[in-house]
């Protein structure tokens, strides 16, 4: 029953009944998108929940443990620096207040998390963690700004698309999946270490990393060409790209560590790391030799020394880059790189807040595990 639009012979009433169509269409599609957009502000007001309380109460261990309440405010005060905190409280097993910083005048206006602060298998208290779910929802303005294009477009071109949709049915593809993000942590002068000082530094570097993708979800070996390999695997979640890069971060932050207790000298190491994808999920022979994982290698040749670089295929895949701090990798090595990896840029660190929560877990990674 349907007929092809000609755009010569299609008479004017047709046309017309189109137009009002696609302009119909066009709103729909735009009314769509405003409540898309507000069910996902909900996940990831959830998702931001989730993850603070866990971190604080990570944090809180310590100086609970050692009846620090000035370390407990600090960090209240810390963590309560978000836009998106509105209250954060710390309190003892039996609900004692240790700690709070915000807006504490509120009772309880805003979403509330609690995550508990355990020690090996004991709970010794709690966190509670308000968040604003106004930073987290889209404003009619916005919504409004973000659809007349969409409302024009359609009005001027509504015949001509529904003609070659019409014509040749195609359909937009989508990006191609992620399966894992892949850390290189480049020794980069292996060659001129000793076989022990080598075995010493790769040995140590290797439990590193395992404490990374213990935190993070993933896994790690060792590769024998460059050095450590991480693997992130796609847990399907729309920010695990900048959960990787974090990762990535937070292991670079800890083989810097481990850079600057060995001194200076000829046996000190020397790191480079680079992040790349690949669109499947490996085994760990088959990730080694991956093309991607290559890819990850180059990139951390061309990093500068104890620098991340990061390739544009990983970076697209990051939602609001604006949480880190970046610089372009501009020089005539990059110029002849493919797609996938350029143009490729620096992760100078995390921005904002998301920097002091970094630091936190670099620090709180390098204490001695209690017997």
């Amino acid at each position: 029953m349907a007929t092809v639009l000609r755009l010569g012979t299609t008479p004017p009433v047709q046309a017309v009944l189109a137009g009002v169509l696609g302009f119909v269409l066009a709103g729909a599609a735009a009314t769509i998108a405003w409540h898309l957009g507000s069910l996902q502000s909900q996940g990831e007001l959830a998702r931001f929940g989730e993850t603070m309380s866990r971190q604080v109460a990570l944090l809180a261990a310590e100086p609970l443990l050692q009846r620090d309440g000035i370390g407990l405010g600090t960090l209240a005060n810390r963590m309560a620096a978000f836009d998106e905190v509105r209250r954060i409280t710390i309190h003892s097993v039996d609900d004692r207040l240790l700690a709070a910083a915000g807006n504490t005048g509120v009772s309880e206006d805003g979403q509330a998390w609690v995550g508990a602060i355990t020690v090996e298998d004991t709970v010794a208290g709690h966190v509670r963690v308000v968040l604003d779910p106004a930073r987290f929802r889209p404003s009619l303005a916005d919504a409004v700004a973000a659809s007349w294009p969409a409302w024009l477009a359609a009005f001027f071109f509504t015949l001509p698309i529904c003609y070659v949709l019409a014509r040749e049915g195609k359909q937009r593809q989508a990006p191609p999946p992620i399966g894992s993000f892949l850390l290189v942590v480049n020794l980069f002068n292996r060659t001129v270490l000793s076989y022990e000082r080598r075995a010493a530094v790769l040995d140590e570097g290797l439990k590193i990393a395992e404490r990374v993708v213990g935190l993070y979800g993933g896994r790690a070996l060792e590769h024998a060409e460059a050095g450590i390999l991480l693997a992130f695997d796609d847990s399907g979640q729309p920010d695990r790209a900048f959960e990787a890069v974090c990762g990535a971060l937070l292991t670079q932050g800890l083989f810097e560590a481990m850079r600057r207790r060995a001194g200076g000298g000829r046996e000190a190491p020397v790191f480079r790391y680079g992040l790349s994808v690949a669109p499947w999920y490996a085994g760990a022979e088959e990730l080694a030799e991956a093309a991607q994982t290559r890819d990850a290698i180059l990139l951390s040749a061309l990093a500068p020394s104890g620098e991340l670089a990061i390739g544009n295929a990983a970076h697209r895949a990051i939602e609001r880059p604006e949480r880190l701090e970046l610089a372009p990798l501009d020089t005539v090595a990059t110029q002849t790189l493919s797609v996938t990896l350029a143009p490729c840029r620096i992760v100078r660190g995390a921005a904002g807040a998301y920097r002091t929560v970094l630091d936190e877990q670099v620090k709180a990674a390098q204490r001695p595990v209690p017997a």
